[in-house]
C-alpha cells in the first residue's frame, strides 16, 4: 500500500482520538487521560512487534529515544491541557504550522527538502491555519495574527507544533535505526512507565476514579491511538516528513471541524470553512504536485 495512502488513513483517524480525549476531560484529569491512553495502547504495539519481530538495533537508537521520549511526554500533557480549555475546531488546526517548521528541521536533521510545489502546498496549509477563525477575517490579517498569539491556548499549540517539528524527524531517525513497531513500543512504554510511577507516587486516588468513570472512552481512545500511530509510521517510512505532517494536519482540520460542530456543538464553524478549504488545497498540492 502507498505510503501516502497510509498517511491519509491515519490522518482521518486521529481527530476521533482528540474528540474522545476532550470528552474525557469532563470526568478525568489530564494525568489520567495521558496515563490511560499510553498504557492501554501499549498491547497494540506489542502485538505488531510480535508479528514483525525484534529488529537489528543501531546504537544511535538509544540517544534518539533519550531525546524524543521527554519531548513526547511534555507535548502530550500540554495538548490534553489545551483541549480542555479551548474548542478543538479552533486550536487543533493550528498544529498545521508544524510543516513550515519542518521545512527547516527536516533539511537540517534528515537532508529532506520539499520541491517548490510541495513548499507551496505547505504555505497554503499554514495560510489556512491563520485564516481558520473566519469570524475574525473582517478585522484584518494583523488582528488575526495578534489574536493567535494573545491566547494561552494558541501559544500552547504553537509550542507543540515547534517541538513536534523536531520530534517527527527524530521518529523517522528512530525507525531507520530499528523499525516502526519497535520505535513505537519503546516510546509508549517509557511514557506509560513514567506516568504509572508518577500516578502511583502522588495520585493513587485517581485510579479509583478512573475505574468508576467512563472507562470505555479511554479504552477506545487508546485503541484508535495505537492503530493510527502504527499506520502513520508505516507511511512515514516512504514519505518526506514535511509532507506527511502536512497531510496529518489536514485530516485534523476536517475532523475537528466536523466533529467539533456535530459532537460538541461548537459555534462559528461556518466561518472556519474558508481557512479549512485553503488548507485542504495545500494538502492536494502536496499529494498531486509534490
Amino acid at each position: 500500500m502507498s505510503g501516502f495512502l497510509l498517511i491519509i488513513i491515519a490522518s482521518l483517524l486521529y481527530p476521533f482520538v482528540d474528540v474522545l480525549k476532550k470528552k474525557a476531560t469532563q470526568q478525568y484529569t489530564i494525568k489520567i487521560i495521558f496515563w490511560a491512553v499510553a498504557t492501554f495502547s501499549l498491547p497494540i504495539y506489542i502485538v505488531f512487534l510480535i508479528f514483525d519481530g525484534i529488529p537489528e538495533i543501531d546504537p544511535s537508537f538509544w540517544w534518539i529515544i533519550a531525546i524524543n521520549a521527554p519531548l513526547m511526554i511534555f507535548t502530550n500533557i500540554l495538548l490534553i491541557k489545551d483541549e480542555k480549555i479551548a474548542p478543538i475546531s479552533t486550536t487543533l488546526p493550528l498544529l498545521s504550522l508544524t510543516p513550515v517548521f519542518l521545512i527547516g528541521t527536516s533539511y537540517l536533521m534528515l537532508g529532506e527538502l520539499p520541491n517548490s510545489f510541495g513548499i507551496a502546498g505547505i504555505v497554503l496549509v499554514v495560510a489556512g491555519a491563520i485564516l481558520l477563525k473566519g469570524e475574525d477575517i473582517r478585522k484584518g490579517l494583523v488582528y488575526r495574527l495578534k489574536n493567535i498569539f494573545s491566547h494561552k491556548s494558541s501559544r500552547y499549540i504553537l509550542l507543540i507544533a515547534l517541538i513536534w517539528s523536531v520530534s517527527a524527524n527524530l521518529a523517522k531517525m528512530g525507525m531507520e535505526a530499528s523499525s516502526a513497531e519497535f520505535f513505537l513500543f519503546v516510546i509508549v512504554f517509557i511514557e506509560a512507565a513514567f506516568m504509572s510511577a508518577w500516578m502511583g507516587w502522588k495520585h493513587r486516588h485517581h485510579f479509583k476514579k478512573m475505574i468508576s468513570g467512563h472507562l470505555p472512552i479511554l479504552l477506545t481512545a487508546a485503541f484508535i491511538t495505537g492503530i493510527s500511530d502504527v499506520i502513520f509510521l508505516f507511511g512515514l517510512e516512504t514519505v518526506l516528513v514535511p509532507y506527511a505532517i502536512a497531510i496529518k494536519r489536514g485530516g485534523l482540520i476536517i475532523g475537528s471541524l466536523v466533529l467539533g460542530s456535530f459532537y460538541f456543538k461548537e459555534k462559528n464553524i461556518k466561518y472556519r470553512i474558508f481557512g479549512a478549504t485553503i488548507m485542504i488545497i495545500g494538502v492536494l498540492f502536496i499529494l498531486i504536485l509534490k
